[in-house]
């Protein structure tokens, strides 16, 4: 399914970047030079190791510091040392891609598999009508996350907290 990655306004500028997570796989959300938004996994194509440490922060380049691959903002192989050594095409060697990667309204989704269908089948309606009315709420019709976003996390099922959060009955007993 589709997971939300982040918003575009947390990358306004060329290189910028923040880390996330699509369930356990950490990835990179960046923007490129030409101002499109990629989302690429971070780690090493060759043995693994994170390419950024941090939440957020701009880079010209991805660079690992194992072997001293070099990943573009897109998560294409841009360089390596001793590249003679390298047997496969480099095209081979790019960083792992979600299948699926969309923006709505600045909001940007990815999906691991590519096989989730289009964003706005899975959003429906009231998830559209939602994005529209949170980003119709700014007299410019834009959001700006770049002050940050209140989280949780909490080792639970998901739906236990979406189900408190709909449940006012227990409100006047457990609250009171």
């Amino acid at each position: 399914g589709w997971v939300f990655v982040g918003h575009t306004s947390e990358i306004p500028e060329s290189g910028d970047y923040v880390t996330r997570h699509l369930g356990r796989d950490p990835v990179i959300m960046v923007r490129d030079r030409a101002s499109a938004v990629h989302v690429v996994a971070n780690r090493c194509a060759h043995r693994g190791v994170s390419l950024v440490q941090g939440r957020a922060g701009n880079v010209g380049s991805f660079h690992c510091i194992f072997h001293g691959w070099t990943y573009g903002h897109d998560g294409s192989l841009k360089g390596m040392p001793q590249p003679g050594g390298l047997s496969i095409d480099r095209a081979d060697c790019a960083l792992d891609r979600p299948g699926q990667v969309e923006t709505y309204r600045g909001f940007v989704f990815a999906n691991q598999s590519g096989t989730a269908g289009a964003l706005v089948e899975h959003l429906g309606p009231g998830g559209i009508e939602l994005l529209d009315w949170v980003c119709d709420l700014s007299p410019t019709g834009e959001l700006d996350l770049r002050a940050g976003w209140l989280g949780q996390e909490s080792a639970s099922n998901w739906k236990m907290w979406a189900e408190s959060d709909l449940d006012g009955y227990h409100l006047g007993t457990l609250h009171a």
